[in-house]
Order: structure tokens, then sequence, then C-alpha cells
């Protein structure tokens, strides 16, 4: 109950904590997030304004190329002097190398218009000169400007357009000669602005030094005049909505952008319910570390009443001072682990009592069985064989005990791979006997390899299983061959017992070599090669044995790199 009151108290306060922070924080955070929001949508039409600009100044560079074009000043000085047979100076600029490609890049069209100080003329195609034509507005305001550039809205056949005009003068005599108009179809901007998107994928709006709407061409937000001819870079807040003034340099032209409302709102909710994600995971966390500080305590005293119960199973196991733990407690394992080890003590020296005496016994048995004793005797019969010309006997006994001597291998369990082999030869001799020369055998061994020493006996039982199996149910006549084949191929020892007698059965051989360590088989030898290899060499060196063009194959496979090796054999 205590740690139950301890926690509930714990997190109302980590709640209340929590409740009166982020109240404070979000309040700071929303305005923040607010003002960046705000800011980024900034940079983006400080961006779209520098497009615009570079878009407008290139036209003007061009309008300043053709106003002192050595062509149209000569053409234009003509016309002043009362010529009116000039050629088509638009055509000349559409044919142009030197402006062709620069309207088509921007996607601009020219007009030249001759100007004689009271008329203004236009080249009509049908009489193919100029003639008077009607003085527009427009013309009068480019005139008026006295050279500078006029930028303006335009709308020709139902299409809309930003008009750059100057009016040119001869450098010859000075005085105005033309009006050179550069059109720019607002299908572009919208090109140049593809990128230039505010927050939900809104474009914004580029407004006129009169405060018309060049673009988009509709649904957009209501915006009133006072809005439009804002002359201030800048933002403010209308009927919920975040305005957002930028100024072109240059143009006297503007781009605003609108924020609606429930934009700015989202950006709010997305901190709320951060707060709350976080709010949710720090009670969690901290909550975690109150229990664990809790069972820090009491956890000790649990591991060691567990111990306890074990000692009463026979389960002896000394227990983990940890660092930290109360001193108290600290004590206790102490004590807990002086009597487990004076317990295993005990125990010990019973254990190597009863060991001592059944080491006892075995030597004397082995005295008994002494190995020397077991070689006189065979040879012993094998002599005894020799006047009753029981050569067969013989020989199987001399083979037998030849067999004897390399298993004992004067106790060690490794054996270099030559005498290996002649354990082999010795199990053939007597095996050729009893199945009376019913198969051959070829042992070919890389010179190389027979230095090597492997752990004896895993290449008799593959020999064995070859004969046994290979020979059943095979007729008089019938005779097997085996190859016993050693070779070092990419760094490992390659073992493989190749016979062409009856196949094996794969299925039964694989049920065999996956037997559990708990269950039996009458196939003894062929396992415990396995099982000796696997624990010696890793699974790679497992026994390995399927068809092949018709023959049964067995084979090991051990990496040199795990083999010692006898650089300086005696011959026997």
């Amino acid at each position: 109950m205590l740690l139950i009151r301890l926690l509930t108290t714990y997190i109302l306060i980590i709640v209340m904590a929590l409740l009166v922070t982020g109240t404070v924080v979000f309040d700071v955070l929303q305005n923040t997030v607010k003002e960046q929001y705000i800011y980024s949508n900034e940079l983006i039409l400080n961006n779209g304004a520098d497009l615009l600009f570079q878009l407008v100044k290139e036209n003007k560079d061009t309008l300043l190329d053709i106003a002192i074009d050595s062509v149209i000043q000569e053409e234009c000085n003509k016309f002043v002097t009362g010529y009116r047979d000039i050629r088509d100076l638009e055509k000349y600029i559409e044919n142009s190398s030197n402006y062709k490609s620069k309207l088509q890049k921007n996607g601009t069209y020219i007009e030249i218009i001759p100007y004689d100080g009271r008329d203004v003329y236009r080249y009509n195609n049908e009489e193919n000169e100029y003639m008077k034509a009607e003085f527009l507005l427009w013309m009068e305001s480019t005139i008026k400007k006295n050279g500078a550039v006029l930028i303006e809205k335009a709308e020709y056949e139902k299409k809309s357009f930003i008009r750059l005009s100057m009016v040119m003068r001869s450098i010859e005599y000075w005085q105005q000669t033309a009006i050179v108009a550069v059109y720019i179809n607002t299908d572009v901007l919208f090109s140049l602005f593809y990128d230039t998107k505010l927050a939900n994928n809104q474009m914004p709006y580029l407004v006129d030094d009169l405060g018309n709407i060049v673009i988009p061409y509709g649904d957009y937000y209501y915006l009133e005049k006072e809005d439009l001819l804002y002359k201030e870079n800048g933002w403010w807040i209308k009927d919920g909505n975040v305005i957002i003034n930028k100024l072109i340099n240059g143009m006297g032209w503007k781009m605003i952008g609108v924020l609606p409302k429930n934009k700015v709102m989202e950006k709010g909710k997305d901190i709320l319910y951060t707060f709350f994600i976080v709010g949710i995971v720090t009670v969690f966390f901290l909550t975690i570390v109150s229990i664990y500080f809790s069972y820090w305590i009491t956890n000790p005293i649990k591991k060691l009443s567990d111990e306890m119960h074990n000692v009463e199973k026979n389960k002896f196991q000394m227990l983990i001072i940890g660092k930290r733990y109360p001193e108290e407690t600290k004590q206790l394992y102490r004590q807990f682990n002086y009597m487990i080890r004076r317990i295993d003590t005990l125990i010990q020296e019973v254990y190597l009592a009863k060991i001592k005496e059944k080491e006892a016994e075995l030597c004397a048995l082995q005295q008994q069985i002494n190995p020397h004793f077991l070689y006189n005797t065979l040879d012993s019969i094998a002599w005894m064989a020799m006047p009753y010309k029981a050569e067969d006997i013989r020989c199987m006994v001399m083979s037998l005990a030849n067999m004897m001597r390399h298993s004992l291998n004067g106790g060690d369990n490794h054996i270099l791979v030559r005498n290996e082999l002649e354990q082999i030869r010795n199990y053939l001799a007597i095996q050729e006997i009893r199945y009376e020369n019913k198969f051959t055998v070829s042992i070919k061994f890389d010179e190389d390899v027979l230095d090597y020493k492997i752990i004896k006996l895993i290449i008799q039982p593959l020999v064995e299983n070859a004969i046994k199996y290979g020979l059943i149910k095979r007729s008089n006549t019938d005779y097997m061959r085996i190859d016993i084949i050693g070779e070092k191929k990419d760094g490992d020892l390659v073992i493989r017992v190749i016979n062409d007698g009856n196949k094996v059965d794969l299925e039964r051989i694989k049920k065999i070599l996956n037997l559990k360590a708990d269950e039996k088989s009458k196939h003894y030898g062929l396992r415990n090669v396995n099982d000796r290899l696997i624990k010696k060499y890793g699974k790679k060196s497992r026994v390995n044995i399927y068809i092949e063009n018709g023959r049964t194959v067995a084979k090991i496979i051990i990496s040199t790199n795990l083999l010692q090796r006898d650089e300086h054999t005696d011959e026997d």
C-alpha cells in the first residue's frame, strides 16, 4: 500500500508541474511558431520578388538594346526627317538573331511605334508602310516618362500581359523618335512562380502600382483597396488572416501573400498535440523511474529469498553483491555467500573422496587389461596359426592388433592423417578376408595433407558404412569399388569416401545425423563421427552424404586453420 500511495503522490506532482510549465511554454512557443511561420512565407515572397525582378531587368535590358540598335536608330531618324518608306522594324527585331533568343526565352513580343512629336505610326502589312495610328493613353504615359521605363498591366485579345515601355531618342538628333514596348505574357509568371508557393500550396498575388491584381486571375481572398495600395514591407492580421506585403525593387509593384487563419491555428494545434504526447511520455517515464527506485530496495531481498529456496533444492549459486545495494543488504548477501561456500566445500570433499576411490578401481582394472598384454597375446595367436597354414586367420589377427595399437594412440585423441590411413588399411585387410574380396579399394591422399593432425577414428566409420550398406543384396559376381580421397582445396582438408554399391537412403541418413542428444540409435558410429566433428571443428565440418553420378559420397571438410601440422614426422 505504501508503494501505491508514493506512486500516486509522485504522479500528481508531476502532472501539476507539467500543466503549469506546459501552459507557459505553450504560449511562448505558439507565438514563436507563428512568427517563424510568417517569416518562412516572407522568404518565399522574397524569392518570388527576386525572380520577377530578374525577369523585368532582362526585358529592360532588351528594351535598352533595341533603343540603341544602329539599324533602329537609322530607320527612325529617316522617319523623323519625313522619309516614310522604312522597313518593318518589328519584323526586323523578330528575325534578328540578337533578340530572337531573348524574346523566345521570356515568351515576349516587341512593339516599335515611330513617333514624330505629334502622332504615332504602325506598320500596315497591306500597304507595306507605316501609317498613322491611334494615340493611346499608355503611349502618352510612356512619353511623359521621358526615357524611363513604364511598367503596367495590359490586356490584348483577352490575354493578360505585363508591358514594359519607354520612349526612344535619336542619338544623332536627341529627340523622341519612337515608342518601344515589350509584352510579357502573364502565363510566363505562373511558370516562374511554380515553386514560389505559400503555405497550403497557395500562389501569392502580384499587384501593380495602381492596386490592380495581375495574377492570379480569380479565386482569391477579398483584399480591400487600402491593402492593395499599401506601400511598405510588412505584415498584419485582418479578419483572422495574416497578410504579408513585399515590394519589388525598381517596379513600384508588390507581392501579397494571404495566410488563412485556420492554417496558423493548425500550427498551434500541432504544438498542443506535441505537448500532450510529450506529457504522457514524461509521466510514463517518470512512473517507470519511480517503480525502479522502489524495487531497488526490495528486489535484492527477493533475490535472497529465491536463492534460499534453491538451496533447499540442492542448487547452490553465489549471489552477486551490487555496489549500490544498501549496506544491510550487502551484509545479508555476504553471510549467505559464506554459507554457500562452506556447504560447497563439504560437498566437494565428499565428492572428491568418491572420485579418487573410483579412479583407484579403474587403475587396477586397466593394469589387468594392459595393452602390451593384448598385443603379445594377439601376436602369439598369429604365430600359432602359421603351422596350420591358416594365413587368413593370421592376417586378420595381426590387422586387429595393429588397429588396437592405433586406436589407443598412447592416450592421445588426435592422430596424423597418415596413421589414420594405416588404421583404415588394417581394417580393410580384415574386411577383404571377411567378404572374400567382393570390393576393391583405392586410397589417394595428397602428400601435403598426410602430416595434419585430426581427431582419430573419423574416416574408418565412413569406410565401414560404405562396405556394410554398399554390398547389401549384391550377387557373388558384382564387385564394388571404394575410393578414399584426401586433398587440400581452398584452405580446407577435404576427405571423401565414394562407393558405387547400393545407393544409400538419404532420408534415413538425415534422420540418423539429426537425432536429438537424448535419442538413441543403433547407428552409433556415423552419428558419433558427426557429433565429434561438429564439437571440434564447427558445423561446417559435419558429415555430408549425397549421391553424385550414381555413386554414394560421404564427405568431410575441415579448415586447415583449425589443424596442427607435424612438420618432422618420423616414418614407422
